[in-house]
C-alpha cells in the first residue's frame, strides 16, 4: 500500500453523502463538522469527499483543508445512492490511489464488498436502520438490509451513531462484534450573526413563541403527527417545520398543503439561522419515528431549547428525563405535551438543565476518535499491503 508506507501520505476518500458544505441531512451535517476537524488536526492523511454534481457546485476545490470532488449522479430516489456509490468507489481506487475508504449508511453500504475487492480498507458508518423508513418499497428496504448486512460482514470497522443500535447490532452479527464500535454525532451551533429579531420576522414570530421542528419532509420524521398533534392543542403557538425534500412526491405536497398561519414551512435554512432559530424557540420537537442519532436534537439540547422527543431508541440514548418523552405515533399524547403550554413559562418544565447532557457529543471528540481508526486502518494495511486485504 504505497501511501500508507513510511514517510509517504494516508489518503482517505468519503463517499454515500450528498456533499458539503450546506447540504441538509443528518450524514451530510455529520460530514461537515466531522473531517474539517479531522484535517486540522495534521498529520500524513489527506481527505477527499466525494459529492453528488446537483447538490454541491461543479469543479474540484478544497474546503476548510478538506478536497471536494463532486462526481456524477442521477436525480432518482432509488438508484441515486447506489449508483453514484458505486461511480465513488472507482474514482476512489483509480484515480485517487484511496488507501482507506469511509462509506457512510446502509445504503451505500450494499457496495463495501466491491470496494474491500479492488484493495481499500473501509470504515463503515452506520447512521441509522433506514429499511424501517415508511418512505421506502419492499425491494428498496430489501436492499437496505442487505446493505446493512454486507457492510457489517465486508467492512474491516463498523461505527455506529447510536449505543443502542450499536448493542444491537453486536447481537445480531457476533462473528464482527470486536469490529462494531460506538462513536456518536456531535453537536455544534455558531453564535448567530444576525439578530434574533430579524431572522424571526421573515415568519411573524417572536422570541420563545413558537414551536420549532427540524429535519428533512419524509414520512419517517412524523411530521405529519406533529400537525395533526398541534392542531388538537389550540392554545399551542405556531409550530415552524424547517426543513425540505430531495424528491417531491405526493407525501411532500399533503404534507405542505397544511401550510397556514399557525403551521409555517421554512425549506431549507443555513445552520446560522438554525442556530437562531433553536435558541428562540419555545419547544423543539422531534416526532420521528426513526434516527440513527439525532444532530437535529443534539443541536437543540446544545441551544438549550425545550425539547420534546419520540421514545425511540436513539432518542432515549440522549438521557433526557421522562417527561421529554412521548410514545412515538400518539398523536393524543403528543398532543397533550403540546397543549400543556403555560402562557407565563411556556414549555420551561421540558428545558434541560444539565449542560452534561451534551457534554459527550463534543465533534472535537468525535473527530479524535474517527482518525484513530482511519490511521489505524491505514497502519494496518502497511506498505503495498492494503491493496491485497
Amino acid at each position: 500500500m504505497p501511501a500508507a508506507a513510511e514517510g509517504r501520505r494516508t489518503k482517505l476518500c468519503v463517499a454515500g453523502l450528498r456533499g458539503v458544505p450546506g447540504v441538509m441531512g443528518g450524514v451530510e451535517t455529520h460530514s461537515e463538522q466531522l473531517y474539517p476537524r479531522i484535517a486540522g488536526m495534521g498529520g500524513a492523511l489527506d481527505i477527499v469527499v466525494l459529492g453528488r454534481r446537483g447538490y454541491i457546485d461543479d469543479g474540484r476545490r478544497t474546503w476548510r483543508g478538506v478536497v471536494v470532488q463532486p462526481l456524477w449522479a442521477i436525480r432518482n430516489k432509488y438508484l441515486e445512492t447506489l449508483l453514484h456509490t458505486t461511480v465513488c468507489i472507482f474514482h476512489a481506487r483509480f484515480r485517487e490511489q484511496a488507501d482507506v475508504m469511509h462509506i457512510h449508511a446502509i445504503g451505500s453500504g450494499l457496495l463495501t464488498p466491491l470496494a474491500r475487492l479492488l484493495g481499500m480498507r473501509v470504515v463503515a458508518t452506520h447512521h441509522g436502520q433506514d429499511y424501517k423508513r415508511e418512505k421506502w418499497n419492499a425491494v428498496a428496504k430489501f436492499a437496505l438490509r442487505m446493505g446493512e448486512a454486507l457492510s457489517v460482514l465486508s467492512a474491516n470497522r463498523i461505527i455506529l451513531v447510536s449505543a443502542s443500535s450499536a448493542r444491537s447490532l453486536a447481537e445480531r452479527f457476533p462473528s464482527r462484534r470486536a469490529a462494531i464500535m460506538h462513536i456518536p454525532n456531535g453537536a455544534s451551533l455558531p453564535e448567530p450573526s444576525r439578530p434574533a429579531a430579524e431572522v424571526l420576522a421573515e415568519f411573524g414570530l417572536t422570541p420563545g413563541g413558537f414551536i420549532l421542528a427540524v429535519g428533512r419532509l419524509d414520512p419517517g420524521k412524523r411530521f405529519q403527527d406533529l400537525i395533526a398533534a398541534h392542531a388538537k392543542a389550540p392554545a399551542a403557538p405556531p409550530l415552524l417545520i424547517v426543513g425540505g425534500a430531495d424528491h417531491e412526491d405526493r407525501f411532500t405536497r399533503d404534507l405542505r398543503a397544511h401550510a397556514s398561519e399557525r403551521v409555517i414551512f421554512a425549506g431549507r435554512r443555513s445552520l446560522d439561522e438554525l442556530s437562531t432559530l433553536y435558541r428562540s424557540c419555545g419547544l423543539f420537537v422531534l416526532p420521528s419515528a426513526h434516527e440513527g442519532l439525532p444532530i437535529s436534537a443534539l443541536e437543540a439540547l446544545v441551544a438549550r431549547a425545550p425539547a420534546l422527543l419520540s421514545d425511540i431508541g436513539p432518542n432515549l440514548d440522549l438521557g433526557l428525563p421522562p417527561e421529554c418523552y412521548f410514545r412515538m405515533g400518539d398523536v393524543a399524547q403528543l398532543a397533550a405535551k403540546l397543549a400543556a403550554h403555560d402562557p407565563q413559562n411556556g414549555y420551561e418544565a421540558l428545558r434541560p438543565q444539565s449542560s452534561e447532557l451534551v457534554r459527550e457529543y463534543d465533534w472535537d471528540e468525535v473527530a479524535r476518535r474517527t482518525r484513530a481508526v482511519i490511521l489505524e486502518l491505514a497502519a494496518e494495511g502497511g506498505a503495498g499491503e492494503g491493496r491485497r486485504a
